[in-house]
């Protein structure tokens, strides 16, 4: 399904595998940096990026998240609790969670627009505010789209995509 929307992106908005592959290649930057990261100093150009292997079209390898599955826990308290832990607390300012509905092929919105709205209120912040983003990258194509839907960047829906 990720692949029919991407192809649809790019058909419409000029999006292109290069710009793909411009994430993927920024995302193995950032993995570069995490001593952990599974494939920590080893570095990725766009001609590797190219030359990877389609998975589906228009997805190369490289476009495609590492199976990396482990456990997680997130402990919730309140801030007067957090303040006697060990670790120092992050704070959680606001959430949101959004289901756009309709066929992803025709709307080409992530839930992240939705998101957002509930996420920013709650928090009484906006976009000028955030300093660093984090987003789930099951493929680069899901990146470029949930930038565009929290208004991160370039938007390929309203100009030229790559900015």
């Amino acid at each position: 399904m990720y692949a029919m929307v991407a192809r649809r992106h790019m058909h419409l908005f000029g999006t292109t595998n290069d710009h793909l592959g411009a994430i993927a290649v920024a995302e193995r930057q950032w993995a570069n940096r995490n001593p952990m990261a599974q494939f920590h100093d080893t570095p990725m150009t766009m001609e590797e990026y190219r030359g990877s292997r389609w998975v589906v079209e228009p997805f190369h390898l490289f476009d495609c998240c590492l199976v990396s599955n482990g456990g997680l826990a997130v402990i919730v308290t309140a801030a007067d609790r957090a303040r006697d832990l060990a670790q120092r607390p992050v704070y959680v300012w606001g959430m949101g969670q959004g289901h756009p509905g309709g066929d992803p092929a025709e709307t080409l919105t992530s839930g992240a627009g939705l998101a957002k709205e509930a996420a920013f209120r709650m928090a009484g912040t906006g976009l000028a505010d955030i300093d660093v983003v984090e987003l789930y990258d099951c493929y680069t194509f899901t990146v470029l789209v949930c930038l565009e839907d929290y208004g991160f960047g370039g938007n390929c829906r309203r100009s030229t995509c790559g900015g």
